[in-house]
């Protein structure tokens, strides 16, 4: 079914005023989406979560050996791989192993719709911002593609972190019982959290009742708010059953204000806490140092079958101050490597060697050679014709560079996959992708 002019411009708009009510928006900046979806076969998709199925038990088994056998030395070359507030903040998880395998995490790498190949540069586990925006793209796609004649509902996310977090509570007190009240604690200095969340826990909160046949209260609060009264979390007068953790660093609080907050989290015997900031271990990059050194089947306890799948997804990661006698290859072909601090965010820090002359890539490495940086083979950027439409309704093909992040929650690849694009590279150079600094969002759709 094809669509004339005026129909994609009423399609446009109503797609713009969708996103603006849904709360497509950071600090009243509209987010700039793209309605049509970008397709992965099937196939492709399947395949794509059986080879990050051994990434991530090769994460698990390397957080475990960090906690059973702390004279490895791992756990000691992950934390040092932190920042001082990593760190402290690592110091802090506690975490069992049930929840540890099901953390509410994101992927974020490069898919070749080519070749099949994906590369995973990031996992995003201390607190992934973005499932609500990944919820209304979802919707956006969906009502474009029943205009086109094709019945596809949207691949949401509240429904499988709703199930994530019941699952989580029953673990701990039992098959049938319910939290009252999940409460979902952020901080200050994070504006796109603010955006995310709230939206994100009025939709589990929504469909908790039609889903368990009982009302889960859900609030978003800032880390200061909650406090422990008799050992119990409380915000306000009310009493929280499940805390869904999405703070940070805390670092623009007095330790005073958070003291409550910080005992909580700590406290293994506590109430239930699900994202635990023990994920500070295998979130930095250095994991991929790991992975990509030549003993880390030996050590990790993986077979070779797992090990070829794991090379097949990791780049080449080195860290320069453990591997110097990689630093001359590193220097010579810098267009290929692209340096990033180990425990950092939104694209922060991310230096591409495409980007530098070589004085100033020579002494960024001198620099960076060093615990709390990587140097990473860089991953081409895929590209597509993306059909892009106008206010008028008209409709062109602009070639755009993406990426493909799928989502883990649960301890599963429940399907859900969104997409970042960016237009190619020009004058200013290569760029990470990331919303925060303009990349658009796209919806994917497995078909």
């Amino acid at each position: 079914m094809s669509l004339d002019a005026p129909r994609r411009a009423a399609l446009r708009a109503e797609a713009l005023r969708a996103a603006r009510d849904e709360g497509l928006e950071v600090e009243g900046r509209a987010l700039p989406f793209l309605s049509a979806p970008l397709v992965v076969a099937n196939g492709a998709a399947a395949g794509l979560r059986g080879r990050l199925d051994a990434f991530l038990r090769a994460l698990w088994r390397l957080e475990e050996l960090c906690l059973e056998e702390p004279a490895c030395g791992l756990r000691e070359r992950l934390a040092a791989s932190l920042t001082a507030d990593g760190r402290r903040l690592l110091a802090q998880g506690r975490e069992s192993a049930y929840s540890m395998r099901r953390r509410f995490r994101r992927l974020d790498g490069f898919f070749d719709p080519a070749s099949g190949g994906y590369s995973v540069i990031e996992v995003n586990q201390a607190a992934p911002i973005g499932s609500h925006f990944n919820d209304v793209v979802q919707r956006a796609a969906s009502r474009l593609l029943a205009e086109l004649g094709f019945d596809r509902p949207p691949d949401l996310l509240a429904p499988r972190l709703l199930d994530w977090l019941v699952g989580e509570y029953r673990q701990r007190h039992g098959t049938g019982r319910l939290p009252r009240l999940v409460v979902v604690p952020i901080e200050h200095g994070y504006p796109a959290k603010l955006a995310d969340l709230p939206r994100m826990a009025a939709a589990c909160e929504e469909l908790s009742a039609g889903r368990y046949g009982e009302r889960i209260r859900f609030r978003v609060c800032f880390a200061p708010e909650l406090r422990l009264r008799r050992g119990r979390p409380v915000l306000g007068a009310d009493e929280a059953d499940l805390v869904w953790r999405n703070s940070g660093y805390l670092t623009c609080y007095r330790p005073e204000d958070v003291a409550d907050y910080v005992a909580l989290c700590s406290d293994p015997a506590g109430p239930v806490v699900v994202n635990s900031t023990r994920a500070w271990l295998t979130r930095t990059k250095e994991v991929f140092a790991i992975l990509s050194g030549e003993d880390a089947g030996r050590t990790l306890g993986i077979g070779p079958e797992d090990l070829a799948a794991i090379r097949a997804v990791v780049p080449l990661t080195l860290n320069l101050g453990r591997s110097p006698e990689r630093a001359r290859e590193v220097l010579e072909d810098k267009d290929a490597w692209v340096s990033k601090p180990a425990d950092s965010d939104f694209g922060q820090g991310v230096e591409f060697g495409a980007n530098q002359d070589d004085s100033s890539w020579r002494a960024l490495v001198r620099e960076r050679s060093k615990d709390g940086f990587v140097f990473q083979r860089r991953v081409p950027c895929p590209s597509a014709e993306f059909p892009i439409l106008k206010e008028d309704g008209s409709l062109r093909l602009e070639t755009l560079e993406f990426d493909l992040c799928p989502y883990h929650v649960g301890g599963a690849f429940p399907g859900n996959l969104i997409s970042r694009a960016n237009r190619p590279a020009g004058a200013g150079g290569l760029r990470a992708m990331n919303v925060a600094r303009g990349s658009l969002i796209v919806p994917v759709v497995a078909a």
